[in-house]
């Protein structure tokens, strides 16, 4: 399967896909072709791949010879998870963008729907769908939904849902970012704990610089493999402990009001 390239310059808003990759020959086309196959299609794709052991960069490349949207990035040497997400989130992502893991699947009208809401909210940080989880193309699927903080909630309320982790707070981690409203520096940073939960602090940026729209639909799907990021993660009591007091020490040096 190909993707389709634009064939004129658009004037809607282009939006950046930020695909970080580990050893990840076996999903990644899978990924990378439902990024492409958006119905959107004012898109561009920038995989950074962390020195894979594996042909992750030779299938990215290949399927950027077919589609001139996509711009494939090797490191030299092992970066970790957020090293290498860092390298895309440091260039220029247009006014919007997305993270989508290496190994998740995208509906194909998820990026038109999320866009629609979000220039439908000026003061959006960030608009997010719901999401299936499955183990395998096979297993049965899970539905998760984070509905916690409706539109035009103060920032306190939306910065204390994800401090005291209320609900399925990771969702809009993965959901379509509007760039200019960030008031925090874009990068991914560790916590007390190193990269435990460390999408934490990334949502917690989102929620303090502007309000959440929440999609009721689910729009993608996470395959849960068993060498996921966050399925190697160990939640001890001192590990959510030192993630709670990164996450407040990031909330007293922001503009916030006390909570």
């Amino acid at each position: 399967m190909r993707c389709n390239n634009q064939s004129k310059v658009s004037k809607e808003p282009l939006v950046t896909f930020c695909v970080a990759t580990y050893n990840a020959e076996l999903f990644i086309e899978r990924t990378v072709q439902s990024i492409c196959s958006q119905t959107y299609s004012h898109i561009r794709c920038i995989i950074s791949d962390d020195h894979s052991s594996d042909r992750t960069v030779e299938v990215c490349n290949r399927l950027a010879l077919g589609d001139s949207r996509i711009l494939v990035q090797s490191n030299e040497t092992r970066l970790g998870w957020m090293g290498n997400l860092n390298r895309i989130l440091n260039q220029d992502l247009s006014d919007y963008f997305m993270i989508v893991s290496h190994d998740d699947v995208l509906l194909p009208n998820c990026v038109e729907q999320l866009l629609t809401e979000l220039q439908a909210h000026p003061n959006a940080s960030v608009a997010y769908s719901d999401l299936q989880e499955s183990a395998s193309d096979k297993a049965d699927v899970i539905n998760f939904t984070y509905d916690c903080v409706p539109v035009d909630s103060l920032p306190t309320k939306r910065a204390r849902c994800v401090l005291w982790g209320k609900g399925h707070w990771w969702l809009p981690y993965h959901g379509l970012v509007r760039s200019r409203v960030l008031n925090f520096e874009r990068r991914m940073r560790p916590n007390l704990s190193g990269e435990f939960e460390g999408d934490r602090l990334w949502v917690l940026g989102l929620a303090i610089s502007g309000d959440f729209v929440h999609i009721p639909r689910e729009l993608w799907i996470k395959y849960r493999l068993p060498d996921s990021v966050a399925n190697r993660w160990k939640y001890r009591l001192i590990d959510v402990l030192f993630v709670f007091l990164s996450c407040a020490r990031f909330i007293a040096c922001s503009n916030l009001s006390a909570l």
